[in-house]
């Protein structure tokens, strides 16, 4: 037995990845495509060999730049044992960061994970 919702469903002009919206002054279900995320996010890893200099740094380079440099970029390191670092991130452009490991010795460490989201939120 067909679904009687379905058979309200306006399948003319309906095209591949559309999704079905309810319009409430037709009554009918019609066909929309989906919006997309403009939320401009990126991501990476930058392996504890890349790490130069007293204190070790490392700089990341988006390989697309962000349009400016608003955006909240979030480091995060990765060891053996139980070592532990408070890496920071300095020289924020729109073009990449520094991540700074605000010690000489990273022996321990593999590798630091990060994350730069562009601002979008307001409260």
């Amino acid at each position: 037995m067909a679904n009687p919702r379905l058979q309200q469903l306006a399948q003319s002009g309906a095209t591949n990845g559309q999704v079905a919206r309810y319009n409430s002054a037709t009554g009918v279900w019609e066909p929309v495509t989906p919006a997309t995320s403009s939320f401009p996010y990126k991501s990476g890893q930058v392996l504890a060999a890349s790490f130069s200099g007293n204190p070790k740094t490392a700089t990341v380079t988006f390989a697309t730049p962000f349009a400016d440099a608003n955006y909240s970029p979030v480091v995060a390191s990765s060891t053996s044992g139980n070592t532990g670092f408070g890496a920071v991130v300095n020289s924020k452009t729109a073009n990449g960061f520094v991540i700074n490991m605000n010690v000489n010795n990273i022996t321990n460490l593999i590798s630091v994970e990060w994350q730069a989201a562009k601002y979008g939120e307001t409260s």
